[in-house]
């Protein structure tokens, strides 16, 4: 078996306890409620994945035991409002999930070399192999997992009171870094530089400006974990300063360099929220300079809710 089958059979082994501790101790309200509009909310994506990879194990199934079988679709949409599929308790689905995962692992992991190119039809995607079956829901899982980190970063930041956990936070700020990043999807040169989208600020000066928050955040968070203090900041002035010096950095920059910047600093942000322990990250006192404050919220402060500042002119203009 090949190494990239190999780590895609991880990622659905792992996919429920992933869900399980990402939805853990959330509140009735944050399960059920639809922070973003047009989207599911948690519970919804939960139910959904369990629905989703029960047809898809099914189909599986007969694409291993029968001659090129049809795949009948069902509409996603109308399953996920259904009672079984909307409600709060999400832990029939979980555990199911979980059961379903470990005997589809077990198919995956036995089937043989010459199966993988069995073939099942579908009527929207044509003509399917087992080998794209797995590709495909091993990419729908993660997909899934975004997408309710996403929903979380949208509520209300008064919301996320004392049930955050560090995996929760790591998720709501990564997630919801590709989402803010689908915003400027497919947008051209001239869209990326046009003036005025937010007050006198282009596209790409927005994007530079996130940038280089995050980068001071990422640094702030390094010099806590090394027992050293950061830079404090102390008062609206401290914020305009430090916006104008990012400002006059980032002018001379081009398009293609924010964007690289962009990227790259999706890797330095994820590595610098998962280096800082967890006390670290909620203990109120844990650090004295923070003023009683937690380190979480310099995270909050500078990913999801950094980014909510933004998306609305961003919306507005182009789209």
């Amino acid at each position: 078996m090949t190494d990239e089958r190999l780590v895609m059979i991880e990622k659905i082994r792992r996919l429920p306890e992933q869900v399980a501790e990402l939805v853990s101790g959330l509140s009735d309200e944050q399960m059920t409620t639809h922070f973003i509009e047009g989207e599911w909310t948690v519970a919804q994506n939960v139910h959904h994945l369990c629905d989703s990879h029960m047809n898809s194990y099914i189909r599986c199934k007969l694409m291993l035991t029968e001659d090129n079988p049809p795949l009948k679709p069902y509409d996603q949409d109308m399953w996920a409002a259904l009672p079984d599929a909307s409600g709060v308790d999400v832990g029939a689905s979980l555990k199911l999930l979980a059961g379903l995962h470990n005997r589809w692992v077990t198919f995956w992991q036995t089937l043989p070399d010459a199966a993988w190119s069995r073939t099942g039809f579908h009527p929207e995607s044509g003509k399917v192999t087992l080998a794209d079956q797995l590709r495909l829901y091993a990419a729908h899982g993660e997909g899934h997992l975004r997408q309710m980190g996403n929903t979380l970063a949208a509520q209300p930041l008064d919301m996320i009171g004392e049930n955050l956990t560090k995996t929760r936070l790591l998720s709501m700020a990564m997630s919801s870094r590709v989402y803010f990043a689908e915003l400027w999807a497919g947008l051209t040169e001239a869209q990326f530089l046009e003036p005025d989208v937010e007050e006198g600020w282009s596209l790409k000066d927005i994007i530079a400006h996130v940038v280089s928050w995050e980068r001071w955040m990422c640094g702030s968070l390094a010099t806590a974990v090394a027992g050293d203090t950061p830079f404090i900041i102390q008062s609206d002035e401290d914020v305009d300063r430090m916006n104008a010096e990012f400002t006059t950095a980032n002018s001379a920059k081009s398009l293609a360099q924010v964007l690289a910047e962009w990227s790259e600093n999706e890797g330095k942000l994820e590595a610098a929220i998962t280096a800082v322990p967890a006390t670290a990250l909620f203990d109120n006192n844990y650090y004295d300079w923070r003023n009683g404050r937690p380190l979480s919220w310099m995270v909050v402060g500078n990913t999801f809710g950094h980014y909510q500042d933004h998306i609305d002119p961003i919306v507005s203009k182009f789209h």
